[in-house]
């Protein structure tokens, strides 16, 4: 399980930002992760996609920012993912997260 959340760690990121500017919009967060993972890592299923996912949107936001910087943090080395990530940082532009790239 740990390397799987490690090599999800980049969808999941990247489907979280939108739960991180707005609460509202935690299920638009989910419907993202779920297409990410399910198009660019057949390895993670959808449905620990959806709970990975359920799980970040409940946390306070500075929590929810520690996680996301721990697991990015595993993944860091992948560049394509952090291109990838600061691609979707650049169009979505969540407060905060920029300063954490």
């Amino acid at each position: 399980p740990g390397s799987t959340l490690a090599a999800s760690a980049a969808q999941v990121i990247r489907g979280f930002l939108a739960a991180v500017t707005d609460e509202d919009n935690s299920h638009v967060a989910l419907a993202i992760v779920r297409k990410l993972v399910v198009n660019e890592d057949r390895t993670v299923s959808k449905l620990a996609a959806d709970r990975l996912g359920q799980t970040l949107v409940r946390l306070p936001g500075a929590e929810a920012m520690e996680v996301i910087k721990e697991l990015f943090g595993k993944i860091k080395h992948r560049i394509a993912a952090r291109v990838k990530l600061c691609r979707v940082v650049g169009v979505i532009r969540p407060k905060g997260f920029v300063r954490f790239l």
